[in-house]
């Protein structure tokens, strides 16, 4: 049998390293482009080195090997893909354009090809003069549509998870399974917890894809190659607790958008519910639902093949992680960890923590706690948004002995400054007294603040007005004194501190 010629430009990522495969076994001669050299081992597959944006180097590859199908992971501008459409038409008798189901708009009904696309509701000028990934696809699926040609088929993958491609909300592999492994939490946007969304095996996108080659009622078609599966962000992060012991901490959207510098993929994705319908491409592959791996299922998989080392020994992202450990109060371990890179993120945490003050009021998602005894427990409640110290012990309470303390601490950011004068507000609640004593601390020193009546197990909000008159002064303390009973506990959902300028 005559094998068709199949031509993967920028094949080598998460779907490729499963689609190659897949084709290999259906009978395909492949051919794939890649950036680096990359040795075959099979007789029907060939690496190409090369850059798949210069389409001369994809038209040699065409014209010497009689390619049958193109399959194009490339992301273009919009101006390069308008500049190139016609030629990749030309090269090939099927062309299989790569878009993303993120071209559709949000709905309360599950997502179909027919489904509004963004680029014909939204209203955010800023938002439109960009080229950012949703829009730039949407706007090539538009001039393929307008093709002289229609030896084309769109496909929509959703997210799609396989080896070295774990995500979670908008971070990538490096802040999901990176932290997992260095057993420091992530992040999510508190928004996005209850946001549903659909994540595919790069598996099963590959058997969708191969099943259309072939089929000429296709041509000129769109597909949702996805699972019907989906679950809520919580879900998903549940999941990687599960596989990996993930911690992940909500924080607020604003604080969530800077760190990952992806504004728009939050504001006009994540935060949308992405259900989708794939009853299509199962019509015209004859696949079933059932043939598709289960999320849980998937991620146990794939998780299982990790190379830990890459990594743990990753000299990437440190900036982020800086950002990360602030906003989680953690820290990672440096020990190998090269001077560069252990640069950036000790300038990152300083300049983050001198902001913490100075910067308008600010909501800290897990509490960076200081204890110096053995009289109390905290511990953070993620889901539940709030962190939760608890006495522990209950002795008989003498006078403590020199240099010793019935402290817990929480850490503000920095040295409050002498005379200045600074907001702080807390959301609390109480287990056990009527009341309790909070006081500033710190270089030996206390400064102690009005003290709060309670009702047991009810949030109360307290605000202070506070002129600091002690030097050295960074916590924000209680002691053990007040909750004298072990199992009682303070709560606090919100410690929000700024300086008032006078």
């Amino acid at each position: 049998m005559n094998k068709k010629n199949v031509l993967l430009i920028g094949g080598t990522g998460a779907m490729g390293v499963y689609l190659v495969p897949e084709l290999l076994q259906s009978g395909y001669r492949v051919y794939v482009t890649s950036r680096r050299k990359i040795e075959s081992e099979n007789e029907n597959l060939f690496y190409i080195q090369g850059n798949g944006h210069d389409l001369e180097f994809v038209k040699e590859i065409c014209d010497g090997n009689t390619i049958s199908v193109i399959i194009d992971f490339m992301v273009y501008s919009t101006i390069e893909f308008e500049e190139r459409c016609e030629s990749l038409l030309e090269l090939s008798s099927h062309y299989f354009f790569l878009s993303s189901y993120r071209v559709f708009a949000n709905q309360d009904e599950v997502i179909t090809e027919r489904s509004p696309k963004l680029l014909d509701v939204v209203k955010d000028s800023a938002y439109l003069k960009t080229d950012e990934y949703a829009l730039t696809k949407a706007r090539q699926e538009v001039i393929l549509r307008n093709a002289s040609k229609r030896n084309w088929t769109i496909i929509r993958p959703s997210i799609t998870y396989s080896k070295e491609r774990f995500q979670l909300g908008a971070l990538e592999a490096n802040l999901t399974v990176g932290r997992a492994l260095r057993q420091v939490p992530t992040i999510i946007a508190e928004p996005m917890l209850d946001k549903s969304t659909t994540m595919t095996w790069a598996g099963d996108v590959a058997k969708m894809i191969v099943g259309l080659i072939g089929n000429k009622k296709s041509l000129g078609e769109d597909f949702n190659v996805v699972t019907a599966e989906h679950h809520t962000w919580k879900e998903v992060a549940d999941y990687y607790n599960q596989v990996i012991h993930l911690d992940c901490v909500p924080i607020n959207l604003n604080d969530y958008m800077r760190i990952t510098k992806r504004k728009w993929q939050v504001l006009y994705d994540r935060l949308y519910d992405r259900v989708l319908d794939n009853s299509k491409i199962l019509a015209y592959t004859g696949l079933r639902q059932e043939n598709f791996k289960p999320l849980l299922e998937g991620l146990k998989d794939e998780l299982g093949k990790i190379n830990r080392s890459r990594y743990l020994n990753s000299q990437r992202s440190w900036e982020f992680h800086a950002a990360l450990d602030y906003h989680t109060n953690s820290r990672v371990n440096l020990t190998n960890v090269a001077d560069g890179p252990k640069g950036i993120y000790l300038a990152e945490i300083k300049r983050l923590e001198e902001l913490s003050i100075d910067g308008s009021e600010k909501r800290i998602a897990r509490f960076d706690i200081a204890i110096s005894n053995s009289l109390w427990k905290a511990r953070a409640l993620p889901w539940n948004d709030y962190t939760e110290l608890v006495r522990i012990h209950t002795h008989v309470l003498g006078k403590p002995s020199k240099g010793e303390n019935r402290w817990v601490n929480i850490r503000l950011g920095q040295l409050l400054q002498q005379w200045k004068k600074y907001k702080l507000k807390l959301v609390l609640k109480v287990s056990g007294p009527d009341f309790i004593k909070p006081f500033l601390s710190g270089g030996g020193n206390i400064q102690k603040l009005e003290e709060i009546s309670v009702e047991t197990d009810q949030w109360r909000t307290v605000e202070y007005d506070i002129i600091v008159d002690q030097a050295g002064l960074e916590f924000l303390s209680f002691t053990a004194t007040d909750i004298p009973i072990s199992g009682n506990s303070i709560s606090i959902k919100k410690c929000l501190v700024s300086k008032v300028d006078v």
